[in-house]
């Protein structure tokens, strides 16, 4: 926790942690909307194999993302 002045009563608080629902959010949207892709795709194309391929190459991209704003966050302090 830190704070900008020596007295609670004045400046303000940072309290720092994970929010829960934040990373939930972030897992969890583009999961399913690649599982919502694979399914448009497999409805319109009628191939299944290459509607969770797609969708799997879209969790897979966005996996990376998440780890690479990870090191660079653990890189930054």
């Amino acid at each position: 926790m830190q704070a900008l002045t020596n007295n609670p009563r004045y400046g303000i608080e940072f309290v720092e942690g994970f929010q829960l629902s934040r990373i939930a959010v972030a897992v969890l949207l583009p999961v399913l909307a690649s599982l919502l892709v694979a399914l448009i795709y497999t409805g319109v194309t009628k191939d299944v194999s290459s509607g969770f391929t797609i969708a799997g190459y879209m969790t897979g991209a966005y996996s990376v993302c998440l780890v690479l704003i990870g090191v660079l966050n653990l890189a930054e302090h």
